[in-house]
């Protein structure tokens, strides 16, 4: 009896013993390298949504993921040569932020999938073949919304009802903006508005354009998101404000630090969804055939500081609509 124990005792601790050695020699999981190109340096609070979306999926930074960021500090120029150090670096995929950033990225790699986040129109400015079916190595996330720049231009008529001479500040480089434009000058047309295209594409030239826009007789302002107008939204809603002129702009970030209004889309819900597109690309999925999706999720933003400072009065509509609401 006691040698029957013994023998049944014996042969389970071999079999452990084996699958022991069994599992010392399996290989590790592989470490997924994600390269993170960016035209501004992200804010710990839109970029976390990212980060959020990866872990969620069952990333885990340090351990079964690295994320390679690079970013331009406004300066669209150093966008090549970041695009090309995350190749050199042999990453998985890029994730690249903006029209420039995605077309940095385009010409760096021809193999390399590369997950977009954009604004405008990825077709028409010729990044991907269709939204259906990309082509090539490009896919991801649009704001594409032909309704959402003519909005805006609504939005601030309602806000500014004498409103007649409307600037457009817009990077003219950016040709994934054409739709926007053209439904802006629908819009202005229909609301017998108006509008001035406008480019500022550094800060020292900041003062002088707004002075210029104030003796032009401009009693509005749209503010396209660009590299360069992100990274100094500071800087522009301050002026803004000075120079007495309502705006309004892209990113609710601009209302968060001084300015009037922001409608558009939801960048942390955006960036969730890229996160789930590098997913699907490190799982196998190929960008020529993975549709592009375009963004659902709409935020309107008020500072109300700002508008009393302006002497003007937010319609109760607008308000009882409002995502966030600045006092």
């Amino acid at each position: 009896m006691r040698l029957n124990t013994l023998r049944i005792i014996a042969a389970m601790v071999a079999g452990m013993l084996v699958a022991l050695d069994a599992g010392a020699g399996q290989p590790s999981p592989k470490v997924a390298t994600v390269g993170v190109l960016l035209p501004n340096p992200a804010s710990p609070t839109i970029f976390n949504a990212f980060r959020r979306g990866l872990q969620e999926l069952g990333y885990i930074e340090g351990q079964t993921l690295t994320l390679e960021l690079r970013h331009a500090e406004g300066q669209e120029a150093a966008l090549p040569s970041l695009a090309a150090e995350l190749v050199q670096r042999r990453v998985d995929v890029i994730f690249a932020a903006g029209d420039a950033a995605v077309r940095a990225a385009k010409q760096a790699t021809q193999t390399v999938p590369i997950v977009m986040l954009i604004n405008g129109d990825p077709v028409g400015s010729g990044l991907i073949t269709s939204l259906r079916r990309p082509g090539g190595n490009v896919t991801g996330i649009t704001g594409l919304s032909p309704k959402l720049s003519a909005r805006r231009l609504d939005i601030l008529k309602q806000v500014v009802p004498t409103l007649s001479h409307v600037a457009l500040l817009s990077n003219p480089d950016d040709e994934t903006r054409t739709l926007d434009l053209q439904q802006l000058q629908v819009m202005a047309r229909a609301l017998g508005v108006r509008l001035r295209q406008v480019t500022i594409r550094g800060p020292d030239a900041f003062e002088e354009t707004f002075r210029t826009m104030v003796l032009a007789g401009v009693d509005g302002l749209i503010v396209l998101s660009t590299a360069s107008t992100f990274y100094y939204r500071t800087q522009i809603a301050t002026l803004a404000a000075e120079n007495h002129i309502p705006a309004i702009y892209e990113r609710k970030e601009f209302v968060e630090v001084g300015g009037l209004m922001a409608y558009g889309t939801s960048l942390p819900d955006m960036l969730r969804q890229v996160a789930s597109y590098v997913d699907k690309i490190l799982q196998g999925a190929k960008p020529a055939t993975l549709p592009v999706h375009q963004a659902t999720k709409f935020e309107l933003a008020i500072n109300l500081a700002t508008a009393n400072s302006l002497g003007l009065t937010i319609p109760p509509s607008l308000l009882s609509g409002a995502d966030e609401v600045k006092r």
